[in-house]
């Protein structure tokens, strides 16, 4: 039963130490949300046998929350106050914090039905973001927090928001043995509206709450004080309370505009295909010129349609906003609007995406509708995201938390990692030992970098065949049991060959044409392959038969990149197989001085091609002259959408062709 009094009205909870296991590695907090909210004397019956007196508790915690603020039903109010009361023997608080540590989380599913009174009222509360608050503990707890580390907080942990609180004598005081968190919070939140104790604000950091370590610093007489800065989570820790799904109705719509977007973005595999423009809510609304407003663009997971969600990013900023709404207007009016009209339904709640966010979601998803129905019209429009990379923010490397997952069709959907399938993950860490092998999980690339012994070798194609699926394999070291190997990589499912051709001390130039081999093989046997990168270190253009018959025998191939030196017959020759391919939407020639008559032979190409889409030029020390040439080409190909040509020796006088090619 709740005590009547506390002594002079303090919080226990404030220094109550539940940050000494910072390490400890548990399964996420989830099942709770699947329940629908009851009246807080039924969501506590499974654990009234542990607190004697709960109901009368529950009564007080009843009658002091009527009217709650925050937009927080009566039960959900009372559930956080019944939260912070002090009972006898021990308070609500000191247990549930207790199991949350425990690894069997199924010894939690007595206390869903009160979690999800509990959370639900928490993740209404407006996030307590970007200040500072306070924890501290009567302990020494400085080694087990090391600088530059992240770790997570299972508990639900009680802040102050001033460090003066804490040097209060019944707390920490100013002597002894000390350690106080000086925490950069994002998603905590303020309950003394729904609190017993009203002396002090006390902030809740939530349960599976991700942390980088800033600083550890001994300040003497005992005290040792820890920076952190709250992370977003690698995946959901916490799972939210989600709102209940769409209608049937609104499921069968959605998914066939989803299904519209995945077909459009069919070729891209580079970037998501689902994305949110919103306003910067930190920033005052412009009414006079829109375009001098902030704009975010926000990712979603490509999952499941009743599971979709908003990426854990804050979002990206839009550096050229009236470009950028004219080139993908179009595709925001087919997409994007629907797709945020029906998260705003699932309005599914996280540590980035929370009730503030929410709040303001229609009116900001409003103006942007307003700026679709009145934006210019453009000459270029996109059809799919492939080039959202380049015109947003050129230096993304972790795209929205997101990533590249390979289907089993061998087309590509950007997930969390809580959505990334689970057979993929558990075949990537098989492979985590192997020295010689690494895997980019995020961009799902495995790369081979060293030697392999046999039993390697076999624990590798073992993987494969356990059906490991690669978005791209990258030769970078030669070594001999890679002949036997690559019978495995030409059946493995794998999306891109690639090939760093660079001379070292351990490749040397015969190495590199054994690593050209393998490859030539892959690309020419492997069902699966749809593109091929080649950086040429000095083989290739001397072993160009092979890359050629490849290109010839993969007519699959729809991406062919190539950055090295070649000689006008090589161009020639490729470009001569290259015709022949059906299906071929991109070709980049990089880094290398295009031969004589190098552009002639690639507007052949482009005038003959059906497919071609996309076309690279890049630091080939192109002239105007061949300029004029490609542009003559493009502008005869009328389903060409892209010409890149950075880094050539252009002049001001091939202005009026680029102009003109705009034009048409």
């Amino acid at each position: 039963m709740a005590e009547s009094l506390h002594i002079n009205n303090l919080n226990p909870r404030l220094i109550h130490n539940t940050c000494d296991r910072p390490d400890i590695t548990l399964q996420s907090i989830s099942g709770y949300e699947k329940l629908e909210p009851v009246p807080l004397e039924i969501a506590v019956e499974s654990i009234q046998s542990l607190f004697p007196g709960l109901l009368q508790d529950v009564s007080i915690a009843k009658a002091a929350t009527k009217t709650p603020t925050d937009g927080l039903t009566p039960d959900e109010s009372a559930a956080i106050y019944l939260y912070t009361l002090d009972m006898k023997p021990r308070s609500l608080y000191l247990i549930l914090n207790e199991i949350l540590f425990y690894r069997d989380r199924q010894k939690l599913k007595p206390w869903w039905p009160y979690l999800r009174l509990f959370f639900n009222g928490l993740f209404k509360i407006s996030s307590y973001t970007m200040k500072i608050i306070w924890h501290g503990v009567k302990a020494d707890l400085h080694t087990k927090y090391e600088t530059g580390k992240c770790y997570i907080w299972w508990a639900i942990t009680s802040c102050a928001q001033s460090i003066d609180v804490l040097r209060h004598p019944a707390y920490l005081g100013e002597t002894g043995v000390r350690t106080v968190f000086s925490i950069e919070c994002l998603n905590a939140r303020p309950i003394r509206a729904h609190s017993y104790y009203q002396r002090d604000e006390e902030i809740l950091l939530l349960p599976g709450t991700y942390f980088e370590v800033l600083s550890n610093v001994n300040t003497g007489h005992g005290l040792h004080v820890i920076r952190l800065r709250e992370r977003p989570p690698p995946y959901i820790l916490l799972e939210p309370p989600f709102s209940t799904v769409g209608t049937e109705a609104e499921m069968s719509n959605i998914d066939q505009i989803l299904e519209k977007n995945y077909v459009m973005n069919k070729d891209n595999s580079e970037m998501p295909k689902l994305l949110i423009i919103l306003p910067d809510s930190s920033c005052r609304w412009e009414l006079e010129d829109v375009w001098k407003n902030s704009f975010l663009l926000h990712l979603v997971c490509e999952c499941s349609v009743n599971h979709l969600h908003f990426a854990l990013h804050p979002g990206y900023s839009l550096p050229n906003a009236r470009i950028f709404f004219q080139i993908y207007g179009l595709y925001l009016k087919q997409y994007m609007i629907p797709l945020a009209q029906y998260l705003l339904r699932l309005k599914m709640v996280n540590t980035v995406q929370d009730a503030r966010f929410w709040s303001t979601f229609q009116t900001g998803l409003n103006k942007m509708m307003d700026i679709l129905n009145r934006v210019e019209s453009s000459p270029i429009t996109a059809e799919d995201t492939s080039k959202l990379k380049n015109l947003v923010v050129p230096e993304w490397t972790t795209i929205g938390n997101l990533y590249r997952s390979v289907t089993k069709d061998m087309t590509i959907r950007w997930v969390c990692k809580r959505h990334y399938p689970a057979d993929q993950s558990q075949l990537i860490r098989r492979l985590r030992d192997i020295e010689g092998i690494s895997f980019d999980e995020q961009e799902s690339e495995m790369t081979i970098s060293g030697r392999l012994d046999p039993t390697q070798m076999s624990r590798l194609t073992a993987t494969l065949q356990r059906g490991l699926r690669i978005y791209t394999l990258n030769y970078v070291y030669h070594s001999p049991p890679l002949d036997q190997l690559n019978k495995a990589f030409c059946r493995a499912s794998i999306n891109t060959v690639y090939h760093h051709g660079f001379l070292s001390d351990d490749n040397d130039k015969s190495n590199m044409d054994r690593i050209q081999k393998l490859c030539n093989q892959v690309i020419t046997s492997n069902v699966f392959v749809r593109q091929a990168k080649v950086t040429d270190g000095g083989g290739w253009s001397r072993k160009r038969a092979g890359i050629r018959d490849a290109l010839k025998s993969n007519n699959r191939l729809r991406s062919f990149t190539f950055s090295g030196s070649m000689t006008n017959q090589g161009i020639t020759e490729i470009m001569a197989t290259l015709k022949t391919n059906m299906v071929l939407t991109t070709l980049r020639f990089k880094d290398r001085p295009l031969p004589p008559h190098g552009a002639e032979t690639f507007a052949e190409l482009i005038r003959s091609s059906g497919t071609l889409i996309c076309l690279t030029l890049s630091n080939t020390m192109l002239k105007d002259e061949g300029l004029h040439v490609i542009i003559d080409a493009v502008c005869a190909n009328p389903i060409m959408q892209t010409l890149e040509l950075s880094f050539n020796r252009l002049h001001d006088k091939s202005s009026s062709y680029i102009g003109y090619l705009l034009k048409v």
